[in-house]
This record gives C-alpha cells, sequence and structure tokens, in this order.
C-alpha cells in the first residue's frame, strides 16, 4: 500500500506518475474473491486482470509462507511478469520464482517490518534519481 502510494503521489513530482497499484487496498476485489474463489486467490485473481507482461509485481512477506503471496508470486512468472520479492531470511525458498529477492535478516517481525519499509524508500528514491 505504502510503496504504491509513494509511486503515484510523494516521488517523481517533476514526472508523471508510475502506474501503480496495490492488491492490498480494494477491499470489494479483496471480499469477492476470497468469497467466490479463496483467500489464497486474493492477489493472483487480480493480478491475472490486471497485469502485462513484462510489468513488475513487488510482493512483500516476512514470513515467506504466505500462501495468497506465494500464488501471485506463481502467476506472475506464469504471465512473465518479473517479480521483486521483499522478504526475511526465511523465505528464501522462493528464489526461482523470482528476479529479485531481498532478504531483510532477522528474528523480530517488527524489526524485518521496519527494514522492509527502509528498503521500500530506498527503492522508491532510486526510481526517482534514475529518471530525473
Amino acid at each position: 500500500l505504502h510503496l504504491s502510494a509513494e509511486l503515484l503521489g510523494r516521488y517523481l513530482k517533476n514526472r508523471k506518475p508510475y502506474n501503480s497499484i496495490d492488491l492490498n487496498s480494494n477491499i470489494a476485489s479483496v471480499t469477492a474473491i476470497s468469497n467466490d474463489y479463496s483467500y489464497e486467490d486474493i492477489f493472483s485473481r487480480q493480478l491475472q486482470g490486471l497485469g502485462k507482461t513484462n510489468d513488475i509485481l513487488f510482493a512483500i512477506s516476512t514470513s515467506g509462507k504466505s500462501a495468497n503471496i506465494i500464488k501471485a508470486i506463481k502467476q506472475a512468472k506464469k504471465m512473465k511478469i518479473k517479480v521483486i520479492f521483499l522478504t526475511s531470511n526465511k523465505g528464501n525458498k522462493l528464489k526461482r520464482f523470482c528476479d529479485l529477492v531481498i532478504d531483510c535478516p532477522g528474528d523480530r517481525v517488527d524489526r524485518i517490518q521496519e527494514m522492509q519499509k527502509i528498503v521500500g524508500h530506498i527503492i522508491c528514491e532510486n526510481v526517482e534519481s534514475i529518471l530525473n
């Protein structure tokens, strides 16, 4: 949610914002998909409808075990969508499905998530600096 908002809003002030969609923010879609299919499908189903070849899926999971994230990553690979996976040292088993895995090591969930937020901001800043 936050990274998508940054790419649409704060960053790239002198340029058109990036086409960025947070697959978690449309509660109507999340509810409909989880009711009609399953909670595991909430991201992969949206990706099927919205994603295009050469898009980028930026997936985040602290544990690397979230079934809905795993399914979305695998769906992205089927669609030739690039995958950047921000995880902890526990999420490395998905490495073969990802183009880039960013490991935020740690044992405490709160510390891992704090690092993930910092990494997300660094990515947004790098995108902005490359385009300026």
